[in-house]
This record gives C-alpha cells, structure tokens and sequence, in this order.
C-alpha cells in the first residue's frame, strides 16, 4: 500500500557565490519522502547532503546562496516560493531539524530549560508552568537523567550525548511532520549511538514522522532507513529500497561505498614497549556551590581514583556511557584540566608542571576534540589554524641559527623602541 507523499523536491540545484566566483554543490536532485518513512541521504563528506536538507527550510546563508533550478513542495506548496512568515511557521512546528554539531547548535548562553521552551513558546503559546512541565516531559522522553536538575543547566555542563538528548527534545517539542537528522550520531561513542538511534526510532514510531537521515555511516543507514539515496559531487547516482541497495548496489560509487567499510585487526604492539603515560589513582572532582557565599557543598566525581598505563605504539580504547568520565579522563592526562593523583609522561611526573612548564610538551601530546567546529577559530582561515601551531613554535623553539638571528634582531628593535619610548 502506497503511503502519501510528504516532501517532494525536484530538480534541486544549489551554488553559492563567493569573491566573484559560483560554486555549484548540488546539481538537478529529485527525492521523496513519504509520510511515516525514513529515508537516508549517503555520501562523502562534501557530496552536497546537507545542503540540499538544508535548502527544504531554506537554512542556507543567503543571497550567496541560491537555486538556479528546482521546487521543493511540501503539502503541496513549493517551500522556494514560501515566504518568511510562512517558513517560521513550519520550521521547528510542522518540520524539525537535529543538527550535526549540538554543542554550537546550542546558545550558550541560555539554559536548557529556556532553549527547549522557545520552541513550545514560538509555535504553542506555552510559558510558565505550562511550559516547564512540557519541557520535563520532553527531557524525561529523551532519555536525560534526573531531568529537574538539568532544567538550570547550560549545555556546557551536559555531555555530547546529553546535548544530542536535548536537541532531540527540541526538534520534537512540537511533535513535526518531518524530523530531519543531520549526522545525529556522528560525535557519539557506540553505546550513546545506539541509545539515540533506539530513541528516534521509538519516537518515530510514537508520533508517526517520517525522517530524513543524513549520514556517511552505512550501518546506520541498514539499520533505521527504509529506502536510500546515494549522492556523489553533488548529483544522486543512485536510488533504492535498503536491502536491496545492500545486497545488489548498481552504479561504480555505491560499490566504492559498500567495499569501504572498516575492517581488519588492529597492529600488533611489544608487551615490553616502554611506558608513553601512566596514570595511578587519578581524581577529577568538581565542586558544587550553593548559597549567597557560594559555598562548596557536595562534589560531581567525574573521574574518581582511575589507573591507565600506555605503551609506546599501543591503542588504548576508554569506553561509556555518556557522562563517564572518558573525555575528562582525557583532558587530564593531558592537563588540560586540573587533576589529583600522579601523571607520567615519558618517565617525568608532570602532573606538578606550570602552563609554562607544560607549553614545550604540548607539540607532542596532542588531542583531537569531540565537536570540530566548536574547537575551531571562526575568525582565522584553515590555513590560519592549521599554520598557528607550527608559527608558535618557531617563535618560542627556533632550531636554525638564522631564525634566531632574526627573532634575537627583532627583540633588539622592540627593546630599542621601549627605550626611546621611555626616554
């Protein structure tokens, strides 16, 4: 039995303008959503996915963005022609969107309870105690622990699988036609991932929504979709019902996609291999404060007496659930937070080193963070980022005679200056 069409978009194209010059990053795509589906959209990273999800709320930063070609009806109404009034209507009412990057999603800046009842305020009229106790039902639904007491918190003091909880508890808040989940589960450790996939799935089957998933993961896509859409550089190669994509892909890229999933063992290490860090009863105990005076009464044991030792070529895997302890673990072993209890690097206790103690050490303990794009400068270019690292280090390590010659020279000049200043 053939179900309602929900969101039919044709011939989509999207390009973008910038310093004179067009890029086009989605070229003529067609695709369906029926009411009550999922439907993934696959691809590389790049391939134009979320741009084109994004194009169906117009969430696109224009007038650098545009659509040369294509229509996007939702009930029957091209959303391309829809006006602004019209789109705030639907957007976070009758369609709703999970973001990839739930940490920047967020306003910092505002607490949980606040963020999840705009969206009750903008599209029911809901505040006060009205409000408040859909906010709790929402946050109970999805799963967040002790909810009342999260309700004054700010996402920085949630874990990423919280965040992930709380943007779903949004998108849901108003309980839409179509969810559309962009990489919902890529910053997730693997138990978080398959709590929030059984969630949406639940919910999905509760509210009766169709869904559109955006990811790279093809596990993901065998799992929760229903039918596939393949996208490469911009165009859709290929359409078709899950299982048989999986078990009979047509064109060359699918194939590419299907032979590249993870495999093999990881390398084999020496059990004698000298010790990289080492970790003995390690403690990470924040401090929570009430009253006026901001008192210390009770502490939140993060990381609570934990022991690792790490061998020089060895992969050491540190798995949870979501607020463990895994990332804070992390973060002081590589002091990047304050910590008790020894830390050795290399044979040298370090747990006891100054910032400038530490800064020499840090070119070779290196992190790479949960959400990237909260962790990268808006204000620099990827050349900028990339380049700040290693400029540092001339600055403070130079190894050539003839950079020091030039570093030692321009301290000269800066010197000289003071002095004529002061003079």
């Amino acid at each position: 039995m053939s179900r309602e069409v929900l969101i039919n978009v044709k011939n989509l194209s999207v390009a973008f303008r910038a310093g004179g010059a067009t890029t086009t990053a989605v070229k003529g795509v067609s695709f369906r959503i029926n009411r009550g589906e999922t439907v993934a959209l696959v691809g590389e990273s790049g391939s134009g996915k979320s741009v084109s999800a994004l194009s169906i709320l117009k969430l696109l930063p224009y007038p650098p963005a545009s659509h040369p070609t294509g229509e996007i009806f939702f009930e029957g109404k091209d959303l391309l022609k829809a006006s602004e009034a019209e789109l705030k209507r639907i957007r976070g009412g009758r369609i709703s969107m999970i973001f990839q990057e739930p940490m920047t999603s967020l306003n910092p800046l505002h607490t949980i309870e606040r963020q999840v009842g705009e969206m009750l305020k903008l599209h029911r009229g809901l505040s006060g105690a009205a409000a408040r106790a859909r906010v709790l039902e929402l946050l109970t639904k999805v799963g967040i622990p002790e909810p009342e007491k999260r309700l004054d918190a700010f996402p920085h003091q949630l874990s990423g699988g919280q965040r992930q909880r709380v943007m779903i508890a949004m998108a849901l808040a108003n309980e839409p036609d179509l969810l559309i989940a962009d990489e919902p589960t890529t910053a997730l450790d693997v138990t978080i991932q398959a709590q929030i996939l059984e969630l949406l799935r639940d919910l999905q089957r509760e509210m009766g929504m169709a869904m559109l998933l955006i990811t790279h993961d093809l596990g993901i896509v065998r799992r929760m979709a229903e039918r596939v859409y393949v996208m490469q550089n911009g165009l859709i190669v290929e359409e078709e019902a899950t299982e048989k994509l999986f078990t009979a892909p047509r064109h060359p890229y699918t194939q590419h996609l299907l032979a590249a999933e993870p495999k093999g063992q990881p390398p084999v290490f020496k059990a004698d291999a000298p010790v990289i860090a080492e970790t003995s009863d390690l403690k990470v105990w924040f401090p929570i404060k009430r009253g006026l005076m901001q008192r210390t009464v009770d502490h939140v044991k993060a990381v609570d007496g934990v022991s690792v030792r790490i061998l020089a070529g060895q992969t050491v895997g540190v798995v949870g659930e979501s607020g463990s302890g895994k990332t804070t673990l992390g973060l002081a072993i590589l002091r990047l937070i304050s910590s008790k209890g020894p830390i050795v690097y290399m044979g040298r206790r370090i747990d006891g080193l100054s910032s400038k103690e530490m800064r020499p050490l840090r070119r070779e303990m290196q992190v790479v963070f949960q959400d990237p794009y909260g962790s990268l400068s808006p204000r620099l270019s990827i050349f900028g980022i990339i380049e700040e690292g290693p400029a540092d280090e001339i600055f403070t390590a130079p190894k050539a005679d003839y950079t020091k010659a030039l570093l030692a020279a321009a301290l000269d000049i800066k010197v000289t200056h003071r002095a004529a200043i002061a003079g």
